[in-house]
């Protein structure tokens, strides 16, 4: 099983109660969380990659148990190994390309110098984006599609054992969303590595060979 999932989450605010209650079993290296905005899509990867506490449940990817409530298992998130890209991509504005794709590497404050020992990986993934020129620019100077590239270098980097994408295409042109689409789907089958993937287009459902999770309001 890769994805053995089953968690409850309980969301309050001044006017809303929200009941996060979701199951997924899969057994395929691709899942589509596909659904309208506001039924639990976010808050269910959110849970995955350690940034929201399940207020029961458990959270298995692979043989990796990255929560169990009735266990006392909650790993932290910088120990999970994800690779999480969210819509805006979240680059950091006041860091380069090169240092933005080696973050990851190196958590001694936001500065973020590159070391010799990371400057090899750093290059590796610009030019597998086909970056490598932007290196020393910075988010606000770049594309949409070259921030998506910068956001999945950064992600990859550091070789994680899940890739969790929250609408990854939305916020890019038709020709570019087909694109990037093609480009995610070759490297998770170049990469072997499990994909969670959520939108509301269906043409991402139809460019991926996912199993499809329906959220419904």
């Amino acid at each position: 099983m890769i994805f053995d999932i089953a968690i409850r989450k309980k969301m309050l605010s001044a006017s809303r109660t929200f009941m996060l209650d979701i199951q997924v079993r899969s057994h395929r290296e691709q899942v589509i969380l596909f659904g309208p905005s506001g039924v639990g899509k976010s808050l269910t990867v959110k849970c995955i990659a350690g940034l929201l506490t399940p207020d029961s449940g458990t959270i298995k990817i692979k043989n990796s148990v990255l929560f169990d409530k009735q266990n006392n298992i909650n790993i932290a998130p910088q120990a999970r190994n994800v690779g999480y890209i969210l819509q805006n991509y979240a680059l950091f504005p006041h860091l380069n390309i090169a240092q933005n794709v080696g973050f990851g590497l190196n958590r001694k404050g936001w500065l973020n110098r590159i070391t010799p020992e990371n400057h090899e990986k750093i290059h590796h993934w610009l030019e597998r984006f086909q970056i490598a020129d932007l290196a020393r620019q910075y988010p606000d100077q770049l594309s949409g599609g070259q921030q998506q590239r910068v956001a999945l270098a950064r992600a990859l980097i550091i070789e994680p054992e899940l890739l969790l994408l929250d609408e990854p295409f939305s916020a890019l042109d038709k020709k570019l969303r087909m694109y990037m689409r093609e480009e995610v789907q070759e490297l998770q089958e170049e990469l072997k590595i499990p994909l969670m993937l959520i939108t509301h287009d269906e043409e991402d459902i139809q460019a991926f060979s996912a199993e499809l999770i329906e959220f419904k309001s």
